[in-house]
């Protein structure tokens, strides 16, 4: 896992782009028995390790979940070379993690939306190799990696969950090393605002419309772009009738044809007979 995560930052560092990051690590922790909504009340439940528990097994993984951090924007969940003490699952909000290139420069790596889990890159050496950083509010809950492993043993339903979230992050690993090394800018940057609308989706939210928490460096950074390649494609798309931006609200007005230039789709015979 650790040496995908690395790959990925190496991959990436070959390309230009780069976002300063916030230093502020202001934030508050709150127990999780203190919270007045549980995980069967929580919006994010159904793109969580806890997706389609009953109640009693739901009781159960409540159980591994350490506490709630409250955090505002530019606070760290965690820092780079800091000690893995479990993984987070955001609540709410969003969060980008980032490594730092040999040159010393920031690598963007990931973004992450509710239900996401953060921190399986540190499970192998019990070490983070990357900074976790909210890019607005955000409410992370903690979970114990052990009481996770251990009920897992018990409960099959955690166990299938834990396998789907391991294979989930494989598999976004592959596929940003397809994107890195098979596409051109325009189809990655069309990938970047396709996926993110798949994910949003997935979470009860518009596919169609959107504000992006990431910065415009961020997003060229985590492309390998250069900023002013992302402002000027952004600026061809709406030209050309694919969206619409105001700052950072995004409007996608033709998502079939984003996935057929992102290479996601082909266009039907019809589309084909009048190109």
């Amino acid at each position: 896992m650790t040496n995908s995560f690395l790959a990925i930052s190496i991959l990436q560092d070959r390309f230009k782009g780069q976002d300063r990051m916030s230093t502020n690590q202001r934030n508050s922790v709150i127990p999780f028995q203190q919270m007045k909504r549980g995980c069967d009340q929580c919006s994010s439940a159904q793109q969580c390790l806890c997706k389609g528990f009953d109640a009693e097994t739901l009781r159960q993984f409540e159980s591994a979940i350490k506490q709630v951090r409250m955090l505002t924007r530019g606070d760290h969940l965690f820092s780079a070379g800091e000690r893995f003490r479990g993984l987070y699952a955001v609540r709410s909000g969003s969060v980008k993690v980032s490594t730092v290139t040999d040159s010393g420069e920031e690598q963007v790596v990931g973004f992450y939306l509710p239900g996401d889990i953060i921190g399986l890159e540190a499970i192998d050496r019990s070490v983070h190799d990357g900074t976790a950083m909210a890019l607005e509010t955000s409410s992370i809950c903690e979970l114990s990696l052990a009481r996770l492993e251990q009920m897992g043993c018990k409960i099959a339903a955690l166990q299938q969950q834990m396998n789907r979230m391991y294979a989930h992050e494989i598999a976004k690993n592959h596929a940003m090393f397809r994107m890195l090394g098979r596409k051109n800018a325009e189809q990655r940057l069309a990938s970047f605002l396709t996926n993110l609308s798949e994910r949003l989706a997935e979470r009860g939210l518009s596919a169609h419309e959107f504000n992006l928490s990431m910065s415009r460096s961020d997003i060229a950074n985590y492309l390998g772009l250069a900023l002013e390649t992302v402002s000027r494609l952004l600026a061809r798309f709406q030209e050309e009738g694919l969206i619409a931006v105001n700052r950072r609200h995004i409007n996608l007005l033709n998502l079939s044809e984003l996935k057929i230039l992102a290479g996601e789709a082909v266009p039907d015979k019809q589309d084909r007979c009048c190109r």
